[in-house]
């Protein structure tokens, strides 16, 4: 239900009729794929590899001029990462380590300041940065412990009080429009780093369950495809 509402909300943020004037206005829609991970002492701790999933999301573009441009997005973002995990009990107590997934999923609102090439031609550079805020939609993590002599539900837990509800971050990036008649085309790259730590429930020096470690942040790179109306 919650994925269906999000397709919903962006198809209706894409529908807004672009307008002509010395401010070009383009709504637009994105798809593409994420590479999440860890930066920090978690991501050394439980040896985490990157966890690969499609994003998308919607945009208003906001022409000014003929170089720079400011681009509002939301975006959903799935982050997270696979590895080893320590699996604890109902009152904390280790239980032994399992592989697994973490699975963090938010709705992105970054605020793109774009900077465009000059040419007039079809094909137009673009690089940017962009702040952001993330809104935590869902926290899961999923293990296989079958080694530890556990039930298989005991591999799933949804750890969502753990994390934090607001991930604030930034973005650096760049890519290509490609004018298609009255539409745009983009293809774009972009890397984005959060600013603030992942988990309420931080311990230095180790990680007990999912509750990580000091100074972990979520990063993220995307490629997506776009196009404006």
């Amino acid at each position: 239900m919650r994925s269906r509402s999000l397709v919903v909300l962006m198809l209706l943020f894409a529908a807004t009729p672009a307008t002509a004037g010395p401010v070009g206005i383009h709504p637009g829609v994105k798809v593409g794929v994420s590479v999440a991970n860890f930066n920090g002492a978690l991501s050394d701790a439980a040896d985490l590899k990157s966890r690969s999933q499609i994003t998308f999301g919607g945009y208003l573009r906001f022409d000014v001029g003929g170089v720079f441009s400011i681009q509002p997005e939301m975006q959903y973002v799935p982050k997270g990462g696979r590895g080893s995990f320590v699996i604890t009990d109902d009152v904390g107590s280790p239980l032994g380590a399992a592989e697994g997934t973490l699975k963090l999923d938010y709705l992105e609102f970054p605020m793109l300041m774009k900077v465009r090439m000059p040419g007039g031609g079809l094909l137009s550079p673009n690089i940017y940065v962009a702040p952001s805020a993330a809104i935590n939609l869902a926290s899961k993590l999923t293990a296989d412990v079958s080694a530890l002599g556990l039930p298989a539900e005991a591999g799933e837990a949804d750890v969502k009080d753990q994390v934090k509800s607001l991930d604030f971050g930034g973005s650096i990036g760049g890519g290509f429009d490609f004018r298609t008649g009255s539409g745009i085309l983009t293809v774009d790259t972009r890397y984005t780093l959060g600013f603030g730590e992942i988990f309420d429930a931080v311990q230095a020096g180790g990680v007990s369950g999912v509750s990580g470690a000091i100074d972990d942040k979520n990063r993220t790179l995307s490629v997506t495809v776009g196009y404006a109306f």
